[in-house]
């Protein structure tokens, strides 16, 4: 069991990095304006958390063996078929949660910065 939440934790994170490099990129682009650089590293994780619930919530009803996670557990490390649906489910939406979580973190604390630079220009 804790190696699925391994492999779950690997593959989202990996696509979870993948998007905070995006929106570094962005936001290192906009730098010539903190308050644009501010709001578009607002909107962005506001985007990304968006799509993270979505994925949390669709995690349930898609069907496990078309999923990243599925392809890296060897034939071995594969849950029971009766039992692999409803446990590898659980745990991908519940670590999509986890990312979701973190990413509306920083999607706040971007909205916060960016509502301050405003005030204070």
């Amino acid at each position: 069991m804790e190696y699925l939440h391994k492999v779950a934790f690997m593959t989202i994170g990996r696509a979870c990095g993948f998007g905070v490099l995006a929106i570094f990129c962005i936001t290192v682009s906009f730098a010539f304006d903190f308050l644009l650089a501010a709001r578009a590293a607002a909107i962005l994780t506001t985007i990304m958390t968006m799509i993270l619930l979505v994925r949390a919530q669709t995690a349930l009803k898609k069907d496990l063996r078309k999923t990243e996670m599925w392809i890296y557990l060897d034939e071995n490390t594969r849950p029971p078929e009766p039992f692999a649906q409803q446990i590898g489910s659980a745990i991908l939406r519940e670590t999509y949660l986890w990312f979701a979580y973190r990413a509306a973190a920083f999607s706040i604390a971007f909205w916060v910065i960016a509502i301050a630079i405003s005030l204070f220009r």
